[in-house]
C-alpha cells in the first residue's frame, strides 16, 4: 500500500518545525540578556508575572492540540466541508476562552501578584504589574496564534508558521532594544514588545489560514451557525491536554521550591541546567511536533500501518539526533560552565548533574515525550493526561522531596525523582501502544 507520507514530505514539515524552536529558545535567551539591562527589579518582576503566564500558554497550547487532532484526522478522512468547520469552530472556542481569561486577569492582576508573591519587594511586584497588563492585553493574539499555528501545521504549511515565527521574534527582539535601551521603559517596554509581536503574527498568520488553496482554510468567519458543530468534539480533547499542561507547569514550580531548599548552588546549578537542557531536547521536541501532525493525518485515513511506520522514523530521529547533541555538549561542557562566574563547588555541582540529564535524556526523553503524541494524535488524550499527572506528582514532585530533602540528597536527589517520572512514563506510554486500544480513540466519520 502506498505511503501517505513520502521521505520529502516529512523532511518540508520537520525542518521548519525545529528552525522553529530552535529560534525561539535562541530569542529567548537574547530577550532575558536585554532584560536584565532594566535592572534586577525588571527580571525579578517579569519573571514573576511569566510564572501565571505560562499556565495560560499550557491552555491556550491544549487548544490548539485538540484543534490539530480534531482537523488532521478529518483531513485524513478527506472529509474536507467538517475540517473547514473545525477549523472555525477552534477560533471560535479559542477567542471566547481568551478574551474570558484576558479581562478576568486584567481585574484580577494586582490581588493575585500580591497573593503569590506577596513577600517580594514592592518594586518587584510594580514591575511585574506594569508587565502584566501588556502580556494580558495580547492573550487573544497569543491564543490565536496557537490555534492558527496548529492548523495551518496539520495542513503542511509549516514554511508559513516559521516565518512568522522569525518575523515575530525580530519584532520582538527590535522592540526590546528600543523599549529597554532607547525609552528605558523597564518590565513595561518588555510586555509592549510582546504584544506588538503577538499582533502582527497573529495578523499574519490569520490571513495565511484563509488562504483558499489550502484543504481548510478560516472562510465564512461570521456565520456562526453551521452543520456538523465540532466544537464538542475539539473540547473533548483540548480538556485533558490543558489539565496536563497546567498540572505539568505546577508541578515544575514545585520541583523548583524543593530545589531552592537544597541551597543557593543549587540554584543556580539548575538555571544552567535548564538553559542547556532546553537545548538537548529540541530536535525531540520537534520530532514530536511533526509527530502529532503526520499522526493525525494518518488516524483519520484509518492507516495505523503508516501511524506505526511514522512512529518508529521520528523516534530514530529523536534519538539520534538527541544523542548526537548530548555529545557535542559533554565534549564542550566544562568551558560552557566556566563563563558562569561560580565557585568551584557550584561549577562541580553543575557539571555532574548535567552529565546524569545528558545520560538520562538520550535513553528515555523521546519516549516519555515525544512518544505519546501518536497515541494523542489519535485521541487518546485521557491515557496520557493521567499518566502524566500520576507519575509526575508521585515521582518529580513526592519522590523527589523525599530523596532531595529528606534523604539528604540535594539538587541530585530531586533529579533522579524527575528521571523516574520519565522511566514511568515512557514504560505506560509503551505498554498502551502494544495494546493497540489508542487505534480505536479516532472522530467517527
Amino acid at each position: 500500500m502506498e505511503r501517505l507520507f513520502s521521505k520529502k514530505d516529512l523532511k518540508k514539515l520537520y525542518v521548519p518545525i525545529l528552525i522553529e524552536i530552535l529560534l525561539t529558545v535562541s530569542v529567548g535567551v537574547a530577550d532575558t540578556m536585554m532584560v536584565s539591562q532594566a535592572g534586577e527589579t525588571a527580571v525579578s518582576g517579569v519573571s514573576c508575572f511569566n510564572t501565571i503566564q505560562n499556565f495560560l500558554i499550557a491552555l491556550f497550547s491544549a487548544f490548539a492540540t485538540g484543534g490539530s487532532v480534531v482537523v488532521g484526522q478529518l483531513l485524513g478522512m478527506k472529509n474536507y466541508e467538517r475540517a473547514k468547520n473545525a477549523v472555525k469552530d477552534l477560533m471560535y472556542l479559542t477567542l471566547l476562552v481568551s478574551i474570558l481569561l484576558s479581562l478576568s486577569f486584567i481585574g484580577f492582576k494586582e490581588p493575585l501578584l500580591r497573593l503569590i508573591y506577596g513577600e517580594s519587594e514592592e518594586a518587584v511586584i510594580t514591575s511585574a504589574l506594569d508587565y502584566a497588563l501588556p502580556i494580558l492585553i495580547s492573550l487573544p493574539f497569543l491564543a490565536s496564534q496557537s490555534s492558527l499555528n496548529a492548523i495551518l501545521r496539520v495542513q503542511g504549511k509549516t514554511k508559513t508558521t516559521m516565518w512568522t515565527s522569525i518575523i515575530a521574534n525580530i519584532i520582538n527582539v527590535v522592540g526590546n532594544a528600543i523599549f529597554i535601551l532607547v525609552f528605558d521603559m523597564g518590565a513595561l517596554g518588555v510586555g509592549i514588545s510582546t504584544l506588538i509581536s503577538r499582533i502582527i503574527s497573529a495578523l499574519i498568520l490569520f490571513f495565511a489560514s484563509r488562504n483558499k488553496g489550502l484543504q481548510a482554510p478560516l472562510e465564512k468567519i461570521l456565520q456562526f451557525r453551521h452543520q456538523g458543530n465540532m466544537m464538542g468534539t475539539i473540547f473533548s480533547i483540548a480538556l485533558p491536554s490543558g489539565i496536563e499542561n497546567s498540572i505539568f507547569q505546577l508541578g515544575k514550580i514545585v520541583m523548583i521550591a524543593t530545589i531552592a531548599q537544597c541551597g543557593t548552588s543549587s540554584m543556580a546549578a539548575f538555571s544552567v541546567l535548564d538553559n542547556i537542557g532546553t537545548f538537548s531536547n529540541i530536535t525531540g521536541q520537534a520530532a514530536g511536533q511533526t509527530l502529532m501532525v503526520v499522526g493525525g493525518y494518518a488516524a483519520g485515513a484509518g492507516r495505523f500501518d503508516e501511524s506505526r511506520r511514522l512512529t518508529k522514523v521520528f523516534l530514530a530521529i529523536a534519538y539520534a539526533s538527541m544523542a548526537i547533541l548530548a555529545v557535542i555538549i559533554l565534549v564542550f561542557l566544562k568551558p560552557i560552565i566556566s563563563i558562569y562566574s561560580f565557585s568551584q563547588e557550584t561549577a562541580d555541582l553543575s557539571y555532574r548533574i548535567l552529565f546524569e540529564y545528558m545520560f538520562w535524556s538520550t535513553i528515555v526523553w523521546p519516549t516519555s515525550f515525544a512518544f505519546p503524541n501518536i497515541l494523542k494524535s489519535s485521541g487518546d488524550v485521557k491515557y496520557t493526561m493521567l499518566v502524566a499527572i500520576l507519575s509526575m506528582w508521585l515521582f518529580r514532585v513526592f519522590i523527589a522531596r523525599v530523596l532531595g530533602i529528606y534523604m539528604g540528597f540535594g539538587i541530585v536527589g530531586v533529579m533522579w525523582g524527575m528521571y523516574i517520572d520519565w522511566v514511568v512514563r515512557a514504560i505506560a506510554f509503551l505498554i498502551r501502544y502494544k495494546s493497540g486500544v489508542w487505534t480505536e480513540k479516532r472522530i467517527k466519520e
